[in-house]
């Protein structure tokens, strides 16, 4: 130490020592020599030595308080007080030879830390026990007591120091406040300056009846003892600490708990909700050790859910309830590596043998530094037993779809083999009528040409007709019986459009003539000349379509116009349209016009004739020739229907 810090250190008047924290020998570092006059001893006889060697009457009924609060100090790095140890002189007095007398006093042990926090002092301070009359005094003393009151009055505990009074039973009846700090002021709900009654029922009237019984253990019997309680105006908790210290007398130390028992109280609710939670949630709950698999806890959904009784579980190793340990070891590898698992796939057998199927979740806890399993199961045998039902009822489905799929397809490939030997057999059969049919219409011309009576001539005439109405039917069945049979491919040669054109309206003129309607072709010049194609079924499709509309247009016109629609390098688009002012077709039968045997109205096919195959027979050939057919009509107006095609240009091939 600095010799000016020494000096003043040395001259100090208040009472202290030094102390080392080396319990249990809190080895004399320096001493005031204020405490030393007290005790009676020289400073080489002190310094170096332990505070219990040196005083060693100080063990007398009150060292075990003074070396619990020095430890306690030590611990909290706080100040602690005791009361009253007895301290005898360390050596006779010099003089007259008489012996010294005994002194009690009442001491305040206070810390000293490092910046880093750790206690490299412990000062330990002494006051001449006493007793006060009426109102409590204040903690600050003068002369010599005055840097232990400071001490004192900073010390954030409360602290107090009181006589208990007994009535003439014998009977604990009040404690006299003798001594009281500022911190025990407030609790007690002192305000500043005002003075506190030296009656602890007075001071205290809320909490006396409960203490005397305990201080009077204290102070009369010297059973140190603690407890927790409510103290001041806000309601704050403290542990109260109390020793004893004169006969009849004992010291109070309040510490602040009130963080501590809120804590202690959120804790609790904590628990309490926890525990609520974990017993009644629905799903099954079980805590068990990670090390070992050693089960903690389960709730009563896992024991109903398992079959198992709560003596059954607990205690028992989690792994137990596994099938299999290659099971159980794959999940603790999975929780160990994650930290958790989520919607783990597991199944078990109960105790009677029933199966369980549960979706395990399951999280790594520390709990009190061992780590810990915290899952929670969910019992989906019923929902995996649906699912398998689910898949078996869907193999089946799909074993009969595919059987069925397959009958179909005989069915189908049938029904082709069938249909196209129909349609061959109506080819043939449709070129062996045409023989004898060309006959009939032979003869019946020739004879319509010989001079014969006018009503023979009449019979002549119908028979040709006949014939070649005939004929035209029979024609339409071998062409679309040809088309169904796979028979009719397209040719690619050189024509020109204009004369096809014309010729296919030299054809239907007649047609037109017999009926007064007017044919009229609108073929532009601007048109191509020559085209890469099939010209025969181009005019088969144009008189397929100009004879329907010549069939059912009573009245009026029928048109034939052609358009250029777009030229590319080698290429020409082209719509054809024909176009009638006829009975028109109803919305509802304009899908239905272009299937085999259909026409728009049933009744149409007696009022007009025909097979009701000329629409099919041209959908079919322009789908061949890679173009598209529409239809535009309404009832009473008249149809148009036109034919889209993409044909080659030769002369840029």
């Amino acid at each position: 130490m600095h010799p000016d810090y020494q000096a003043l250190f040395d001259s100090a008047p208040g009472r202290f020592l030094v102390l080392a924290p080396d319990p249990p020998r809190f080895t004399i570092v320096a001493a005031t020599q204020a405490f030393l006059r007290t005790v009676q001893a020289r400073k080489d006889d002190v310094l170096g030595h332990g505070l219990f060697e040196m005083f060693a009457q100080a063990q007398d009924g009150a060292a075990p308080g003074l070396r619990a609060s020095l430890e306690l100090a030590l611990a909290q790095r706080a100040p602690d007080a005791v009361a009253v140890p007895r301290y005898a002189p360390h050596r006779p007095p010099e003089g007259d030879g008489a012996a010294a007398v005994p002194r009690w006093w009442r001491t305040l042990n206070t810390p000293v830390l490092d910046a880093d926090g750790s206690v490299r002092y412990l000062i330990h301070s002494i006051e001449e026990a006493g007793s006060g009359e009426g109102v409590v005094r204040e903690a600050p003393g003068r002369g010599e007591e005055a840097p232990f009151g400071t001490l004192f009055d900073r010390m954030a505990e409360g602290f107090a120091l009181l006589d208990v009074l007994r009535d003439a039973a014998g009977r604990s009846s009040d404690a006299r406040l003798v001594l009281a700090n500022p911190a025990f002021r407030r609790l007690a709900g002192s305000e500043p300056g005002q003075a506190l009654s030296s009656s602890l029922r007075a001071a205290l009237p809320e909490f006396a009846a409960a203490w005397l019984e305990r201080l009077a253990q204290v102070a009369w019997d010297g059973q140190p003892t603690r407890f927790e309680t409510s103290l001041g105006p806000f309601g704050r908790w403290y542990e109260i600490s109390a020793c004893p210290a004169l006969p009849g007398s004992c010291a109070l130390l309040c510490f602040d708990v009130t963080a501590r028992r809120q804590a202690q109280e959120e804790l609790r609710l904590s628990e309490e909700l926890f525990a609520t939670a974990f017993a009644n949630n629905p799903a099954a709950i079980v805590m068990s050790r990670f090390e070992d698999g050693v089960v903690l806890d389960v709730n009563d959904t896992w024991l109903a859910m398992a079959g198992e009784t709560r003596a059954g579980a607990i205690g028992r190793s989690a792994r137990h309830f596994w099938p299999s340990p290659e099971d159980a070891q794959r999940f603790l590898q999975e929780l160990r590596d994650k930290g958790g698992v989520q919607g783990w796939e597991q199944e078990f057998h109960r105790p009677n043998g029933d199966p369980l199927t549960v979706q395990i979740s399951a999280q790594l806890l520390n709990v009190r530094g061992e780590p810990t399993i915290l899952s929670a199961l969910v019992d989906i045998t019923a929902h995996k037993r649906a699912e398998n039902e689910l898949q078996a009822l869907n193999a089946t489905l799909e074993r009969r779809v595919a059987e069925r799929t397959a009958e179909l397809a005989a069915a189908r490939d049938a029904a082709e083999a069938a249909n196209r030997a129909k349609s061959t057999f109506l080819a043939h059969m449709s070129h062996e009528i045409r023989t004898p049919l060309n006959a009939v219409i032979g003869l019946s011309q020739l004879l319509s040409r010989m001079t014969l009576p006018e009503r023979a001539l009449v019979y002549a005439g119908h028979i040709s007709q006949a014939g070649d109405q005939l004929l035209a039917l029979t024609n339409d069945v071998l062409d679309i019986s040809r088309i169904e049979a796979g028979e009719v491919h397209l040719e690619r040669v050189p024509f020109e459009l204009q004369p096809l054109l014309q010729a296919v309206c030299g054809i239907v003129q007649p047609q037109a003539d017999a009926k007064r309607l007017a044919l009229v072709l609108e073929a532009p010049a601007t048109l191509p000349a020559h085209l890469l194609g099939d010209p025969l079924r181009l005019k088969q499709v144009l008189l397929n379509l100009l004879g329907n509309a010549l069939k059912f247009t009573p009245a009026g016109s029928v048109t034939l116009r052609v358009r250029e629609l777009a030229r590319v390098v080698g290429r020409s688009k082209l719509c054809l349209e024909v176009i009638d002012t006829g009975i028109g077709i109803a919305p509802e039968a304009q899908e239905r016009v272009f299937d085999p045997f259909i026409q728009a109205d049933g009744s149409t096919t007696r009022r007009f004739g025909g097979t009701g195959l000329g629409l099919s027979i041209v959908q079919r050939l322009v789908d061949m020739m890679g173009g598209q057919l529409a239809l535009d009509s309404q009832p009473g107006r008249g149809s148009t229907f036109a034919v889209t095609l993409i044909l080659d240009l030769p002369e840029e091939l």
